[in-house]
């Protein structure tokens, strides 16, 4: 997913009005691997869901002292495989997306670019 794609979904649920309550974190996780290296093609009933997503809307009880995460729309984390429930939400646009509802405690770790692989320029 690209950053203005990333940036079209958190606008995109800004403008629908959704609320989060608590300590609760919306993702949008990324599409898993519909191919093997070889070019063969996974069903979609075999795809792993991935960890990794783009947080959309951070509810009120993520910013209070006991879970300030430091967390903002459009960031980039890494979560609790089975952690959290998923809601498909209808966007601006007419789209629908299927959104992960997770406890703030459930993200592990957060990034700053596309690929959680790539390092940075100062730590190659």
């Amino acid at each position: 997913m690209t950053r203005e794609e990333r940036a079209a979904l958190v606008a995109g649920w800004r403008t629908m009005g959704y609320k989060l309550y608590g300590p609760r974190v919306a993702v949008v996780r990324d599409k898993a691997e519909e191919r093997t290296d070889g070019g063969i093609y996974i069903p979609e009933t075999h795809q792993t869901k991935t960890p990794v997503g783009t947080i959309i809307a951070v509810g009120p009880g993520v910013d209070l002292e006991e879970f300030n995460y430091g967390f903002v729309p459009g960031d980039r984390v890494m979560f609790s495989k089975y952690g959290g429930t998923t809601f498909r939400v209808l966007l601006a646009d007419g789209s629908k997306v299927d959104v992960e509802y997770l406890n703030a405690k459930d993200i592990f770790v957060g990034w700053d670019g596309e690929d959680p692989n790539e390092l940075p320029e100062e730590n190659k």
